[in-house]
């Protein structure tokens, strides 16, 4: 019961967050201007950047199956991946973080008759080759405009993208050297050195080259949906800026702390461009307008859970799929 309550209280506030921070910036933006802006050029310019948004949903898809293949899983072919994954970011569009749309792929690969660690590894990757992306496109436009960027915005950056390097560096070297050291001295932790084994197999190959090059992409065009978001509402944005805000933006509404990472990934992005001289209004209606356009980009993904139906755990026979033992784990 008590932790049944501590769940409770921990939803509820984030959903506090969540509503909070909308309501904040929702109150910036003057609706009356706004609607003098949503006519010709301006709506298709709006129309283009959602459907920006909702390429790049096959696109972590595409990456995700890529990945799959590569730890030897046949059993899930592209079209499924494309629809459970458009199935997973609708569900999380109402859980913290990308927990929930994770938990969801997961499920639905086990169902499959996945190994639940292939799974998990499959989705860790796919996860770190996403904030690479990030790092990898504001770095560059960073280095690129050093000059004409914020310093204070530029040491967030720098330090975003050296924690994120770090974290790259110690699951690909040293987890496995250390899990390694400890297997060797005890037993329980023999299963636990698959895991970093499983993931530098899958991170340091071709699929994670191209992974990392999706990655890119797809920021890259989440990007470019907000600079079009930015022409239909008649709002000046350098396209620098948006290069360093929006992936700030997109990499903080993965924190745990709120619904979907709504409130959060507005107020960031909102901040960051008022940082580069954009008004407070224009800003947060750019912000809303990016939570929108994924929100509609997910919508194809109820129709698929309406489709997919209950989800049961496997049948008793069904064998897993997708192993790897330790020597065609070996990078080397």
């Amino acid at each position: 019961m008590k932790r049944r309550g501590s769940v409770l209280l921990f939803s509820l506030v984030k959903a506090a967050i969540t509503i909070t921070l909308i309501v904040i910036i929702a109150a910036k933006i003057d609706f009356s201007v706004l609607a003098r802006h949503l006519g010709g050029a301006g709506t298709v310019y709006l129309i283009l950047g959602a459907l920006l948004l909702a390429a790049n949903i096959p696109l972590v898809a595409l990456r995700w199956w890529f990945l799959l293949r590569r730890l030897d899983v046949e059993s899930i072919s592209l079209g499924y991946a494309v629809a459970i994954t458009f199935a997973s970011v609708f569900v999380g569009q109402a859980t913290p973080g990308p927990i929930g749309a994770d938990a969801v792929r997961g499920w639905l690969c086990y169902r499959r008759g996945i190994a639940l660690r292939v799974a998990i590894m499959s989705l860790v990757t796919d996860r770190l080759l996403a904030l690479l992306g990030l790092v990898a496109v504001a770095g560059t436009v960073w280095c690129w405009q050093f000059n004409a960027v914020d310093q204070n915005l530029g040491r967030q950056i720098a330090i975003l993208g050296a924690i994120v390097v770090a974290a790259t560096a110690i699951a690909l070297w040293l987890l496995p050297a250390l899990t390694g050291f400890l297997a060797r001295r005890w037993q329980r932790w023999r299963t636990l050195q698959e895991v970093p084994t499983i993931f530098r197999f899958t991170a340091l190959s071709g699929a994670g080259a191209v992974g990392m090059a999706l990655s890119c992409l797809v920021i890259t065009l989440t990007i470019n949906a907000v600079i079009l978001f930015a022409h239909g509402f008649g709002v000046t944005l350098a396209p620098a800026a948006a290069y360093l805000v929006v992936p700030v933006a997109v990499l903080s509404s993965s924190l745990p702390i709120s619904i979907g990472g709504w409130g959060v990934r507005e107020a960031s992005l909102s901040y960051g461009l008022m940082l580069f001289g954009v008004a407070s209004d224009d800003a947060a209606l750019l912000g809303l307008a990016l939570g929108i356009g994924l929100l509609f980009a997910s919508l194809p993904g109820g129709i698929v859970m309406l489709l997919l139906g209950p989800q049961v755990r496997p049948p008793p026979g069904v064998a897993e799929s997708g192993l790897i033992d330790g020597a065609h784990a070996n990078p080397s």
